[in-house]
């Protein structure tokens, strides 16, 4: 049960996940008996199958059926779309084998599936080039995404060859493009209402998971296209801004591929550098802002971003850690997130994971409250030294100090924010990590480049930071970038 976290956050995400756990016998569930509980199908709707096995039947029916449902059950995780698959061994006692009946194991029959794409057949795709014919103000949005380098460089060539902007999800992994728009996020959020019609889209292209910004989603809620086409692999309808209304089932290779190589679109050009003329804008407000208010969050995010090494790996935590990120446009890095439910469960573990896999450099971007909830990601042995993990302890949720419902309440302090004074010394001296603790006035170039540095161990630093402060400080940002927009 412990696993339905991570379960659920890889369904989601579409993440290939194999989860295999121990049972005891049926008969004994129910019976206060010890770790007996309903454990076939466990994890519900939250993963594609659950397999159960027996073990311990001496047939050789049974060795066979064995052999092909873990085969069965790979191939499942690993499809076109990838899902978790549950696989639960019944064992019965004795548990632990005596050595004089340990044998060799014999070598188990792998399967070997090839897999095939979809194509979009001739009648499709000539319907598809009418409709992407019939309007010029085209507008790209995609959400999460694993990195993919030969899809990127497909997709540059199609959308720099048709004046199409692209709205990159922080953890889409494309974002810097020729038509990349980094900062929409405080674009929609800050245009005058007057002028939204400069940017709303005749055809909306979109494709990927979640995307983190809820001002880009009520945007497109609130300024629908005539024509929104998603491009997934599943056969289910999903309808993000409830604007779908078309759904192509094909890999983004092909549809790029075939849209590249068989159709010359040319969107707007104007519409493209309205999107791209705000972008621009938004970015020297951000800039005046981080001068004028040097210590706020959303500051000390930027400047770090300044300094974490390319081509290196940033997680975030969820919360204000992604969407500050989000805001900002990181530096070239591969950005992931746990954005398939958007949970804080993990966040610390699922980094720790990724550096242990990875010899670049690995950052976590996170909260006190995330990184305190998952404070058992450090217990073990295998912690890298490549990990590098940046606290924002603002001593508690202190993005409820800006949420509209939640900051009117008369709970607020004790059961939204949840004030607490925890700080990562002991978690550090306890698992031999480096450690840091300041002020954000004495963050700057040099204590960056120094945690940067390769080390033998891991390093975390903490910054101590004013969670009363952070409406006040994104309500000044909102001020900077709306003055600048009024006048674009």
């Amino acid at each position: 049960m412990n696993f339905a976290s991570a379960v659920a956050e890889a369904f989601f995400q579409e993440i290939p996940l194999l989860i295999l756990t121990a049972d005891r016998p049926k008969e004994w569930i129910g019976q206060m008996d010890g770790q007996a509980i309903y454990q076939e199908n466990i994890f519900a709707k939250n993963i594609c199958k659950s397999y159960s096995l027996q073990m311990g039947d001496l047939h050789p029916d049974n060795d066979w059926y064995i052999n092909r449902v873990i085969n069965e059950a790979i191939f499942k995780s690993k499809s076109n779309i990838c899902s978790p698959v549950h696989i639960n061994f019944g064992f019965r006692e004795p548990f632990y084998p005596n050595p004089e009946d340990i044998t060799n194991s014999k070598s188990e029959k792998i399967i070997i599936r090839y897999n095939s794409h979809k194509v979009i057949n001739k009648y499709i795709w000539e319907n598809l080039v009418t409709l992407l014919l019939s309007y010029n103000k085209i507008l790209i949005v995609v959400g999460q995404m694993q990195p993919n380098i030969k899809f990127k460089k497909q997709f540059e060539k199609f959308i720099s060859e048709s004046n199409i902007p692209v709205l990159a999800d922080i953890n889409s992994n494309i974002q810097y493009l020729s038509n990349g728009i980094l900062h929409s996020d405080l674009i929609v959020n800050n245009i005058d209402k007057e002028r939204i019609n400069e940017l709303k889209p005749e055809i909306l292209i979109t494709f990927g998971n979640q995307i983190v910004s809820k001002n880009i989603k009520n945007y497109l809620k609130n300024n629908k296209p005539k024509t929104h086409i998603h491009i997934q692999e599943n056969d289910e309808i999903i309808d993000t801004f409830q604007t779908v209304t078309h759904i192509l089932n094909v890999s983004l290779e092909t549809f790029v591929l075939e849209i590249v190589n068989q159709v010359r679109i040319k969107g707007d050009k104007k519409y493209l550098e309205t999107w791209k003329n705000k972008d621009k804008i938004t970015k020297k407000a951000i800039e005046e802002y981080t001068e004028i208010e040097p210590n706020s969050e959303f500051s000390i995010i930027y400047n770090i971003t300044n300094y974490v090494p390319k081509n290196s790996i940033i997680h975030t935590a969820n919360s204000l850690s992604v969407r500050y990120l989000n805001m900002i446009s990181s530096a070239y890095t591969l950005n992931y997130c746990n954005r398939g439910t958007s949970g804080i469960d993990g966040c610390t573990s699922t980094a720790i994971g990724s550096a242990m896999v990875s010899t670049e450099i690995t950052t976590l971007i996170t909260g006190d409250v995330a990184f305190f909830y998952d404070r058992n990601a450090f217990w073990h042995n295998y912690v890298p030294s490549n990990l590098r993990i940046i606290i924002l302890n603002n001593q508690g949720g202190a993005i409820f100090g800006h949420v509209e419902g939640s900051k009117i309440q008369p709970e607020l302090e004790e059961y939204f924010i949840g004030k607490n004074q925890l700080t990562a010394k002991n978690i550090c001296n306890e698992n031999n990590i480096i450690y840091t603790n300041l002020l954000p006035n004495q963050l700057n170039k040099e204590v960056l480049n120094k945690f940067y540095e390769s080390s033998t161990k891991p390093k975390i630093m903490e910054i101590t930071s004013n969670g009363s402060e952070t409406s006040e400080n994104m309500i000044t940002l909102k001020k900077i970038i709306k003055k600048y927009l009024d006048v674009s």
